[in-house]
């Protein structure tokens, strides 16, 4: 079956980034909170072992810098228009949690991998392979993962894996092992960096009481560019974690793109397009390979 992973992050979104949040007056002791993201030790581990325990550590280098100066252009801006300081962005974050929190239980209602497997032993046809479950688990623990993110089961047609922050959740769509493993990889760079809690973070500043009113337009502008850079940033250090993931993804991409060219349209507002994402992993493939000196079919 053809299908878009690019959309996974985004589809989950139109469940959490797109409510609006109600949340209570802001108090002194939220005030002097600190927000703490919740996987920044196993992200820091991740890019450590990048670096230092593979053999093209200095590739890894050169994006995670690439990575940093660039989210640090599109905070600055964030600073500059909404005329938040850095202090009161922290609390934007802190605020958010409850609210975000409850929107994430919702999901957890949904069935798991080991629900499936029981109704295909009533007779009726499994949704999650065992295989697919266990590649998928394994990932997670290679990440140290567990047992903080759940995985679950969804029916989104387009994608065969999706993320949030604590849930990673699969589809019953053929697919190759190799695939699920680079898409797995690059959605779990999504629960790493917290992409999805910060696109919800931004997607609520209006709401969040901190006497700034942010013009629409600009919002959508900078959510679109917002996306496009965690999505760039989850492609390439999904490929740096082995060098075959990038063609498995790039070739992934543009599999899926006759049947849902429509569909794609609509969403690449929020998405590199696939001929950008075939360009730049492509050349993150090329780069370690010459780093190694070898070939790597």
């Amino acid at each position: 079956m053809k299908y878009i992973y690019a959309i996974g992050l985004a589809v989950t979104l139109s469940i959490l980034a797109g409510f609006m949040f109600i949340f209570p007056a802001l108090d002194t002791k939220q005030q002097l909170s600190l927000y703490q993201a919740p996987f920044e030790k196993q992200c820091k581990e991740f890019h450590r072992a990048l670096v230092e325990d593979k053999k093209w550590g200095a590739v890894t280098q050169k994006y995670l810098a690439q990575f940093e100066q660039e989210e640090g252009i599109l905070m600055d801006e964030l600073f500059n228009v909404t005329g938040l300081t850095p202090a009161q962005w922290e609390q934007c974050k802190v605020m958010c949690q409850e609210p975000f929190n409850q929107q994430e239980a919702l999901l957890a209602q949904r069935p798991t991998p080991e629900d499936s497997i029981k109704e295909e032993l009533q007779g009726e046809d499994a949704l999650i392979s065992e295989q697919s479950q266990s590649t998928v688990q394994t990932l997670l623990e290679k990440f140290n993962l567990c047992p903080h993110v759940s995985i679950l089961v969804h029916d989104n047609a387009l994608s065969p894996v999706s993320a949030t922050l604590r849930h990673i959740s699969i589809n019953p769509m053929e697919i190759d092992q190799n695939s699920l493993e680079a898409i797995t990889c690059h959605e779990i760079q999504h629960i790493l960096h917290n992409d999805c809690y910060i696109r919800s973070v931004v997607a609520n500043l209006n709401s969040l009481g901190m006497q700034c009113s942010i013009d629409e337009a600009w919002l959508n502008s900078f959510m679109s560019r917002l996306c496009k850079f965690q999505e760039t940033r989850a492609d390439i250090l999904a490929s740096l974690v082995h060098p075959q993931y990038a063609l498995d993804i790039s070739n992934d991409l543009l599999a899926s793109m006759d049947e849902y060219h429509d569909f794609v349209n609509q969403v690449n507002s929020m998405h590199p397009s696939h001929a950008e994402r075939d360009a730049y992993l492509k050349v993150v493939h090329q780069e370690i390979v010459q780093s190694m000196g070898v070939i790597i079919s």
